[in-house]
Order: structure tokens, then sequence, then C-alpha cells
């Protein structure tokens, strides 16, 4: 393939279809629809056919792929592929078919929307000019955004700020690791931006073109959380969270060196103490342990391939 791979790091809620929305009006650039299937490709073990191809099409977001099950596995009945060879024969499908001017050339950058976690050094291996944009939104305004958000499977994102706090912090230590600071654009700037396209022309190494026929498409099951993608920017969807607030003293205890690491603003958690926090904080912590199991469980049934393939992951099972 001769256009150029770039992977954005996200959590959710924290403005990535915003920022695909815009990056895809560039000429030059493509954004995949938010889809796992590297991952599940490289999960992929010693399996046949059929069940690399359930395990693709058990995340229900690969469908806005465009690709349909009899046409992977004539691919890969024909090719035998390596997972570089199937990843970007599944993103050359999509994108001819999404758009019929398509061409795979050297000045294109395709960005697959989802973060290759536990995979960055086998995603150096296969593409060594690889970009990682890392899209970065203050902890405290991504849970309350989850909270009053549903997914896919009409669950909140999530309920429980103890988790969201550790997921926070995890994914900025892990991403902020993999991406150069160059590379990281933090979403509060991005939405305020009202010279985004010279910003990502630049930060992409794109000309800033736009081209009229390209437009980012919502799948329909999501659009009723991506209300702010059409709008060039948002002048008011920050800082949300209330400064005495239990979310505040909770990432304030738990999260304050990567808030720092990325002025974002913290306070000393003695000014906003309360007797019932303490009382809030460990009901969390049971109630997180009480989630991660039935999560666990829920993987179980939804998607069992992914459940095993986690499994053996952690086990470090070959």
């Amino acid at each position: 393939m001769k256009s150029r791979i770039a992977f954005l790091l996200y959590d959710n809620r924290s403005g990535s279809t915003f920022l695909s929305a815009r990056m895809e009006s560039l000429r030059d650039c493509y954004v995949t629809n938010e889809s796992d299937f590297t991952s599940r490709i490289f999960y992929w073990k010693n399996t046949t056919n059929e069940n690399l191809i359930d395990f693709l099409f058990n995340d229900m977001r690969f469908v806005d792929m465009q690709i349909t099950k009899e046409e992977l596995n004539q691919f890969i009945e024909n090719n035998n592929p390596d997972n570089k060879s199937l990843i970007e024969y599944i993103l050359l499908t999509h994108f001819k078919k999404r758009y019929s001017f398509f061409e795979d050339k050297v000045e294109n950058i395709i960005v697959i929307k989802h973060p290759p976690i536990g995979d960055f050094n086998l995603v150096r291996e296969l593409w060594p000019n690889v970009k990682f944009i890392y899209l970065i939104r203050d902890g405290r305004d991504i849970h309350l955004s989850k909270y009053n958000s549903i997914d896919l499977y009409e669950n909140r994102f999530s309920d429980n700020i103890i988790g969201s706090a550790i997921n926070w912090n995890k994914k900025v230590a892990l991403f902020s690791s993999i991406s150069a600071k160059s590379d990281t654009i933090k979403y509060e700037t991005l939405i305020k931006n009202e010279y985004i396209y010279d910003f990502l022309s630049n930060f992409l190494s794109i000309p800033n073109v736009i081209n009229e026929e390209k437009e980012y498409p919502l799948p329909k099951n999501q659009i009723g959380f991506h209300t702010n993608v059409t709008k060039k920017t948002i002048k008011n969807n920050n800082r949300k969270y209330d400064e005495n607030s239990y979310e505040n003293f909770v990432y304030n205890l738990f999260s304050s060196r990567y808030l720092l690491a990325f002025d974002y603003p913290t306070i000393n958690i003695n000014k906003i103490f309360k007797i019932k926090y303490i009382l809030y904080l460990f009901r969390d912590i049971l109630l997180f342990i009480l989630f991660t199991t039935y999560n666990s469980f829920k993987y179980l049934i939804r998607d069992r391939y992914l459940f095993i393939s986690k499994v053996k992951k952690f086990l470090k099972i070959k």
C-alpha cells in the first residue's frame, strides 16, 4: 500500500469524531470509521478463516467498513495474507467503496480510528513510518460526558468515577509515552481553533486543500451522541465539572500527576474535602470491583473471541 498510515489515540467522549470529521475534509486525509478490526486481526492466532471473520464481525462497528463476509473470505482464501496485507486490503477496499475517486498514493495519509493498545511495537514493525496522533481531554469532563451518554449497547459509557479516573490515568500514561509531544492535540484547544485546517494540514504534513466531496460518515446508530460534529468550533464544551464537586476531588486524588502534565487545573483536595466524599469513595471502590467482574462476564457472553484473546494476552499465552 502506498498511502501512509496513522493511528488516532483517544479515550471515548474526548472529541475523536469531531477531530476525524475535520481531518476527513482535507483532500489527502482519509479516516476510518471507529472499529477495533486491527486489534482483532493482531489477536487472531491459528484459527480457521471462518473464526477470524466471525471475530471481526462480532464488533458491530465493523459493518461500517462496508466489506462483506464473502469478500473477506475470498480474499483470505485466495491470498493467505499476513496481518499487514489483510489490514491494508480492508482499508483500501473501504475507501474505494466510500469514494469513487479514491486512489492509493503516497500523498495520502490514512488514519485508523482506534488505538492499537498492546500492539504498538507490532504496528511500528509493520509500518516503520507510522504516525500516532494523541487526542487528550480533561478526564473530569470525559467522565461527565460518559455518564450522560449511552453506548451502542444502550448502557452508560461509565457509571463509576473510580473506574473513569483509573482508565484515564492508564491511557494518558500509555498514549503520552507512545506519541511525541508534537503529535498531541488537546481537545480544549481543538474545539476553539478557528484556523483548524491550517493547523491540521501542518500537523499531518499534507496540503491545506479542502475536498467538498468528502464527508466523514457517521453510523446511523451513533448520530445521537455526536451532535457537535458539524459545528465549526465548540465554544462552551469544556470545564463542565464543579470545582468543589466529588468528581474534582477524586481526580485530584488519583490523577493530579497527569492533570499537571498537560496543564489541566488542579486543586489541593483539603480545600474541597467533605466527610461524605470519603463515604462515596469507599462505595465507588467497591462498585468498581463489582463492575470489573461483571464486565468480564459481559465480554464473555457478548464477544467470546475477544474475551479469550484478552485472557490469553493477559496470561501471555502464545
